[in-house]
C-alpha cells in the first residue's frame, strides 16, 4: 500500500450502522452470525462467510462478512491489512480506530475505516468527526452528517489504487488527530 490518491479515484460510501439493503446475501449472512453464535467453530459457516469475502460485489457485505468471522476463520484471509487499530483520547474521550485493507483487484484495494467507543463509553461522543483528507490536505469527505446524533460506531469505506495516499482527521470541538495512509 503507497504512494498518492487522485480524488476521482476514491469512490467514497458512508453507512451507519444500523442501515443495511435487505438482499438475499445480506439474510444470508444473517443466517451465518446466527449459526456462528450457536457454535462459533462451525467450519460450514465459516467457509461460506470466506466465500462472500472472496466472491461479492457489495463491499459493506464483504466487510460484514469478514468481521463476523470469529478468530478461528481469520488466520484464513491472507489478503486482508489491518493498516491501524489503536486506542486514542480525542477531547479527553477514549476512541478506537481501525484501519483495515483487503486486495479486491489486481491494483485496487477496498480500505474499511471503522471508529467506535473505547474503554467504559458505549457511544461515541456527540459532535464526532471522521474527516478523510486527500494528500495536499484538502477535505475529501466528511462524516456524519447529524452534529447532534450519538453513534455506537462510524463506519466508512473507499476504493482506491495501488499507490494511492490519504489522510484520516478525527475532530471533536477544537482537538482533533490526522493519521496519514497509503494504499
Amino acid at each position: 500500500i503507497q504512494d498518492i490518491l487522485e480524488p476521482s479515484q476514491l469512490i467514497f460510501e458512508y453507512q451507519r450502522s444500523n442501515q443495511n439493503p435487505i438482499s438475499d446475501e445480506y439474510i444470508h449472512l444473517q443466517s451465518l452470525q446466527r449459526l456462528l453464535e450457536i457454535n462459533p467453530d462451525n467450519p460450514t459457516a465459516i467457509n461460506a462467510l470466506l466465500e462472500i469475502v472472496h466472491t461479492t460485489q457489495d463491499e459493506e457485505l464483504r466487510w460484514q462478512a469478514i468481521e463476523s468471522l470469529p478468530q478461528s476463520g481469520r488466520h484464513r484471509l491472507t489478503n486482508i491489512i489491518r493498516l491501524k487499530k489503536e486506542e486514542l483520547r480525542l477531547a479527553n474521550h477514549p476512541i478506537k480506530l481501525t484501519v483495515s485493507a483487503i486486495k479486491i483487484a489486481d491494483e485496487k484495494f477496498s480500505i474499511f475505516i471503522k471508529l467506535y467507543p473505547a474503554g467504559e463509553q458505549t457511544t461515541l461522543p456527540i459532535g464526532i468527526k471522521l474527516i478523510v483528507l486527500d494528500e495536499s490536505g484538502e477535505i475529501f469527505d466528511q462524516v456524519p452528517d447529524e452534529e447532534d446524533e450519538e453513534y455506537n460506531e462510524i463506519k466508512y469505506k473507499l476504493t482506491c489504487d495501488l499507490g494511492d495516499s490519504f489522510n484520516i482527521k478525527l475532530a471533536l470541538g477544537s482537538d482533533s488527530i490526522t493519521e496519514s495512509f497509503s494504499s
